[in-house]
């Protein structure tokens, strides 16, 4: 399960709010399951960069607590 990560991130953010900056801000009306099946008809390349993304954001946030 190589995106087993990102999907909690679809649920949530893991600080509660979303950045604008956030691929997944625009996605926030969207119910669970819709976001989920959004992510899973990406391509892997643009799975991979959503999920980098997603941990170079956690680390920034991390460090600025």
């Amino acid at each position: 399960m190589k995106y087993l990560g990102i999907y909690g991130a679809l649920f949530n953010c893991p600080f509660g709010r979303r950045k604008v900056s956030c691929d997944l801000f625009t996605l926030e009306h969207m119910s669970f399951e819709e976001k989920y099946k959004w992510f899973e008809n990406l391509s892997a390349d643009k799975k991979d960069a959503l999920v980098e993304r997603h941990q170079k954001c956690l680390e920034e946030r991390e460090f600025n607590i």
